[in-house]
């Protein structure tokens, strides 16, 4: 999903750049695009990384994962943390994601 957000992203901020007319992209067509991939995705990454989700953090192994992960389901109750925030704010508190459900 995250993927998917941050290529619309880098698709829309490329579209309102380019939109400046036709001649005035065609001339420095080369510089743009190479302007265009290091700006898109600076402003990819700040956006993702304010994005806030919904995960389940066990407390045990100091990983997260999406609430319908199947491993989130088997965790104890007593090593499960329900959390509302961002992934980056997650791995600061020194969790690590899933491999499974790659949050």
């Amino acid at each position: 999903m995250k993927k998917l957000i941050s290529i619309l992203l880098a698709f829309a901020l490329c579209v309102s750049i380019c939109a400046c007319g036709e001649n005035a992209c065609i001339d420095s067509e080369e510089t743009s695009n190479t302007t265009t991939v290091a700006e898109t995705t600076e402003t990819t990454t700040e956006i993702s990384s304010e994005i806030k989700s919904d995960y389940i953090l066990n407390t045990n192994s100091m990983k997260f994962h999406y609430p319908s992960c199947h491993s989130a389901k088997k965790i104890s109750d007593k090593n499960r943390k329900e959390y509302h925030g961002t992934r980056d704010s997650v791995i600061s508190q020194g969790y690590d994601a899933c491999g499974i459900c790659n949050p």
